[in-house]
């Protein structure tokens, strides 16, 4: 592989990783300001400010977590407890996700709404799916 393609993978990973932190903080910023909208750039809380939180605090954490992909999966590999526990918190995920749509007034507009927690509870658990794969190779190997 050529390094100027790892450097920009490196790039866009940071980049997600950054923002997703941005969008996390953010967010929590504004569950605990009285308005919902925290004061930091004026043009940023406008926009930010007309989409809900909860789906923002989501997007962070999916965003935050396909930047750190790469070292979660790592860590998955190396243990066997980090994978399942990477699974578990997948799998917990999906299934909030689920209760999240059959609770929800519209089941399309649920589904949209909580795809953020879809998608990091997916992510969590395919990472903890191919660590757990990985690390009983080399288990067997040794």
């Amino acid at each position: 592989m050529l390094p100027l393609q790892r450097r920009h993978r490196r790039a866009v990973s940071v980049g997600a990783a950054l923002s997703g932190a941005f969008l996390l903080y953010w967010s929590v910023s504004a569950l605990f300001s009285a308005s919902y909208t925290p004061n930091t750039v004026p043009a940023v809380d406008a926009f930010l400010g007309s989409i809900d939180w909860i789906w923002l605090t989501g997007l962070g954490v999916l965003l935050f977590l396909v930047g750190v992909r790469r070292p979660l999966r790592s860590l998955s590999r190396r243990s066997r407890v980090v994978s399942v526990a990477f699974g578990a918190v997948g799998a917990c995920l999906v299934a909030a996700w689920v209760g999240f749509v059959a609770l929800s007034l519209s089941s399309v507009g649920g589904m949209l709404f909580f795809s953020p927690v879809l998608g990091a509870g997916g992510l969590l658990l395919s990472v903890g799916v191919s660590g757990w794969k990985s690390a009983g190779e080399r288990a067997t190997q040794s």
